[in-house]
């Protein structure tokens, strides 16, 4: 390789990179939302303190979809299932 050869990507290429990271942080976001609620709502039924259920406010862009999405709802529902508890309300 020359000095005069460049090593760098390309700045349409980063762009891919900045989309894939994006991406995968969404979805370990949505992911995480059904263990992370379920663990919340248990621990409030197991020590009856409410202050568990501050965790909701991280996932309120899930809680409150746009339309009649009702896929992460039913992905929540299976978590509290798994853990045998139910959300507030």
């Amino acid at each position: 390789m020359s000095l005069t050869e460049s090593t760098h990507e390309p700045e349409h290429a980063r762009g891919g990179h900045w989309a894939a990271t994006i991406a995968t942080l969404l979805v370990i976001y949505v992911i995480s939302s059904g263990p992370v609620l379920a663990i919340g709502c248990w621990l409030r039924d197991v020590t009856d303190w409410n202050g568990f259920y501050a965790v909701f406010y991280l996932y309120l862009p899930l809680l409150y979809p746009l339309g009649d999405v009702d896929v992460v709802e039913s992905y929540l529902m299976w978590w509290m299932k798994l853990f045998d508890t139910m959300p507030p309300g």
